[in-house]
């Protein structure tokens, strides 16, 4: 399996206009910035126009079958990798998606959340796993916090960061 041949398709998948704009999400772009950490699938965070109810995934479900790959309940496997199609939800994965850093992976380019976002992303999901991975970012010194923090109060979470800052900041 080579996460760059499936990089390859979603860039595919975009020229073909399945959808208007994407970026890695969740914690295939931690390993971005960071050391290797777990994870069972691929999370593209896909920008879509007029995007009302998940009908929107339909162009991706049919380009999938289009090309013969595997649909495995919410993802589709896609040269080894299942891949979970997110729609940008509210407007922070929305403006995430849009300001999307771009990496170089063996002459294929790859779209992924600037890890400012990931944090506010991170931080408004509030799992457990969530907050260890904000931790490992701030300890590693890859957030800028200042653009954090104005992530943070375009989007009211603010006081959630306040609230919190004792679990992540050591």
């Amino acid at each position: 399996m080579n996460i760059v041949e499936t990089i390859e398709i979603v860039n595919e998948m975009r020229a073909e206009k399945v959808f208007e704009n994407y970026a890695l999400g969740g914690a295939s772009a931690v390993i971005f910035y960071t050391e290797p950490i777990a994870t069972e699938d691929v999370d593209i965070f896909i920008s879509i126009k007029n995007a009302n109810d998940l009908t929107v995934l339909t162009p991706i479900y049919e380009y999938a079958a289009k090309h013969n790959f595997p649909v495995k309940a919410e993802h589709i496997v896609i040269k080894g990798f299942p891949v979970q199609f997110l729609p940008t939800f509210n407007n922070l994965t929305a403006e995430a998606a849009e300001n999307a850093a771009e990496f170089e992976l063996e002459n294929v380019i790859v779209r992924v959340m600037r890890p400012e976002y990931l944090t506010a992303i991170m931080l408004d999901t509030g799992r457990t796993k969530d907050f260890l991975r904000i931790s490992l970012f701030l300890e590693s010194d890859l957030v800028n916090m200042k653009e954090l923090e104005e992530i943070l109060s375009r989007h009211d979470l603010s006081e959630k960061w306040k609230k919190n800052k004792h679990r992540l900041i050591r």
